[in-house]
Parts: structure tokens; C-alpha cells; sequence
């Protein structure tokens, strides 16, 4: 059996680009320790031999081409994705290879990364008010999403010969590579002087930036620019990559903060059950109850010693409690408060503490302590305190 299989397909538009929406199932289980798990398989999205990504899921999962994801990529930016210095480091070498500047841009024209190869005219230009203005609109339009190649046009500010592409991850636009201050044989030089008087640039130093810009013919300048359409669609392919894999991590430390609360109330739950076994409330007889204590008493215990006689006085309306201490090996200050404190609360509800299994010992230690146990009776063994309550 294929380890995925095909399940559903809708055809639909979406800002009228014909898309197509997946959606994959897996077949490959296995059971281990009587536990069902999903084997992690990695699926390659392709369309009309178009590679769209690649994906990882271990359930049954609902994909699409052409854009459409199983995680929301609406918030991401460039710089969530990439290193800036690696792409800073590509970004060089690819204008020092081609021999035209370069920058990386958001989708509104500003720059991310640093300028590569900027020449003078072009600095010139960004340096007034109304230059910088007319080059980040420029930008802006340079790197429209095209999915069928480059766009190629002069400047929508100096007029030089510019390129750019759009980088996506999925369908959500991030940013734009943008290329180019190169002059063709179509310039106008007359009509770029007029443009440096427009925005109000120093026309001598305007015409001598000009006559040092870079020329090179219209078609070797495509060619670099579908150069560079192919690198900028590698990078959205690991830019969805990246996301994918940020997403899957996220969605791992989710389970594992699940997994690690759902351990904690299951402790919780022991230890509770735990307290309710070693602090049992036994109705003896109409009106008499008994709370046998076992092992050390912590300040936990303590609480959950008063708690338990009191709801089991109100509980089966008693008028005895009796609270037997012969498996408690240490009696200190802290046990012999906490036993004060019980009676003096069973006494508010009406009724009265009998406390029973006090060994020679022990009845040592608490008169060495200065413990004082007026609000309550005292008997040496459980049968004794018994027929006392009874008695009553």
C-alpha cells in the first residue's frame, strides 16, 4: 500500500490564479506498546511539473498547492526566516558576479539588507527628499508578485535600467530582490538632467554620477535578471522550508507542555488519592468516627489531617472523633499543634476529640514540649478510646 494516497481534490480561484486544493491521507501505521502512531513521511508538491514544496505530517493532513498551507504564514517576515548575514554574503557575491547593484527590500521598497554596488548617480538620487521618495515607490513596484519571471523596467525614479522579483513563503509576499542601475542605449540623458533640477540635486555632480554609471545592453541585463528569478524562487521555496520546519518545532514544545500538564495533574491526582488512603475517616458507630494515622506528618499532612476530621464530623453528624496516633513514630511541636488546632475545630462543630495510641514514650515528649491538650481526651490505645466514645 502507497505510504499516501490521494483523497480529495477541489479546484478553486483565488484572486483569479486557478488553485487547487489538496487533500492527503496517510496509510502508513504501525502499532507499537499498543499505542497507534503515524510514520513521519516527506510528500513533494508538484503542479504541471512545478515543485511547490515539500512537506512533513504524521496524521492526515489537508494541503494545497500554489500557496495555500496547513499554518497560518500571514505574520512572518523575511528576517524570521533567513540569516541576514548569509543572505547579506549571497547578496554580495551575486553583485559583484553580475556587475549590477542589488538590495533586498520589504514588500513597501524598504531596504533589509545592506546596498550592494549602489553607484554614485543612485546615491545621489536617495540623498534628496523626493529622490528617496520616488526610489522606495520604485522598488515597491519592481517587486510585484510574478510568477512567470522578472520584471524588468527603468526606473520609476533616476530612469536607469532596473530588475526585481518577489520572494514568498507560500502564498504570503515578503519581500523583494531587486537589481539593476545600469544604462541601456535608450537613455535620455537630457530628460535625467531635467530630473535632477526636479528634485533638487547638484546637476554637476548628477551629470558626472551619470556618465560613470554602468552600461550594458538590454538582453545580458534579462539574462542576469532571470538569474535572478530563479535564485529568489530557491529562496521562497526554503523560506517555506524554514516555516515548515519553525512550525513543526512549535507544534513539538506544544505537545510537550501538554504532555508535561497532563503528567502534572496525573501526579496531582496520585498524591490526592494518595493523601485520602493514608488519612482514612471510619464511621464506627452511630454518631462515632476514626481517623487512624500512619507514618510522618508533614505540614501537607497536617492540613489534610484537619480537613479530613472536620468534613467527617459534619459528614456523619458525629459526636466523637477519635484520632489514633499508634502508627506515628515521631510526635514533635509540629504534629502535636496540628492535633491541638483539630480538636479545637471539632469542638466548634459540637463534638469531641478522643485521642488514643500514646505510647510511654511519646507521652514523654509531649510533656517535655509543654503540649497542653485540655480541648481533648486522652486514652493509651485505640479499644480504650473506642469504649469511651461509646460510652458517651
Amino acid at each position: 500500500m502507497a505510504p499516501w494516497a490521494l483523497t480529495h481534490v477541489t479546484p478553486h480561484q483565488e484572486e483569479r490564479r486557478p488553485m487547487v486544493m489538496v487533500v492527503i491521507h496517510n496509510n502508513t501505521r504501525r502499532r507499537s506498546a499498543g499505542m497507534a502512531t503515524d510514520k513521519q513521511e516527506m510528500i513533494a508538491l508538484e503542479v504541471n511539473g512545478v515543485h511547490h514544496g515539500t512537506f512533513h505530517n504524521g496524521h492526515d493532513t489537508t494541503m494545497a498547492f500554489n500557496g495555500y498551507l496547513p499554518f497560518d504564514v500571514t505574520g512572518l517576515q523575511f528576517t524570521d526566516l533567513f540569516d541576514l548575514a548569509e543572505i547579506q554574503e549571497l547578496q554580495d557575491a551575486f553583485a559583484r558576479a553580475t556587475g549590477v547593484a542589488s538590495v533586498i527590500t520589504d514588500t513597501q521598497g524598504k531596504p533589509i539588507t545592506a546596498p550592494s554596488g549602489f553607484c554614485d548617480l543612485c546615491q545621489l538620487i536617495r540623498g534628496t527628499h523626493i529622490g528617496l521618495r520616488n526610489c522606495m515607490h520604485s522598488d515597491a513596484a519592481l517587486g510585484k508578485v510574478n510568477p512567470d519571471g522578472p520584471v524588468v523596467q527603468p526606473c520609476l525614479s533616476g530612469g536607469l535600467l532596473d530588475g526585481g522579483t518577489s520572494i514568498l513563503v507560500g502564498h504570503h509576499h515578503i519581500a523583494n530582490w531587486l537589481i539593476g542601475q545600469v544604462l541601456d542605449d535608450t537613455i535620455d540623458a537630457e530628460k535625467m538632467m531635467a530630473y535632477a533640477h526636479e528634485i533638487g540635486a547638484d546637476e554637476d555632480h548628477f551629470r558626472e554620477a551619470l556618465g560613470s554609471v554602468r552600461r550594458m545592453s538590454r538582453q545580458q541585463f534579462e539574462d542576469v535578471c532571470s538569474a535572478l528569478f530563479l535564485m529568489a524562487r530557491q529562496l521562497s521555496r526554503m523560506a517555506l522550508q524554514n516555516a515548515q520546519r519553525a512550525y513543526d518545532i512549535e507544534q513539538q514544545k506544544q505537545q510537550q507542555a501538554d504532555m508535561a500538564a497532563m503528567q502534572e495533574q496525573i501526579i496531582a491526582a496520585q498524591q490526592h488519592a494518595i493523601r485520602e488512603l493514608s488519612t482514612p475517616m471510619l464511621p464506627l458507630a452511630d454518631g462515632v468516627v476514626a481517623l487512624p494515622l500512619v507514618g510522618a506528618i508533614d505540614s501537607m499532612r497536617a492540613q489534610q489531617v484537619m480537613e479530613t476530621l472536620l468534613e467527617g464530623v459534619a459528614q456523619h453528624r458525629a459526636r466523637v472523633a477519635i484520632v489514633d496516633i499508634t502508627g506515628v513514630q515521631v510526635v514533635d511541636t509540629q504534629v502535636a499543634q496540628s492535633l491541638l488546632f483539630a480538636a479545637q475545630g471539632v469542638r466548634l462543630l459540637g463534638a469531641e476529640v478522643v485521642l488514643t495510641g500514646i505510647r510511654p514514650e511519646i507521652a514523654q515528649t509531649l510533656v517535655h514540649l509543654g503540649a497542653k491538650f485540655e480541648v481533648l481526651v486522652t486514652r493509651s490505645t485505640l479499644q480504650a478510646g473506642i469504649a469511651y466514645a461509646l460510652g458517651r
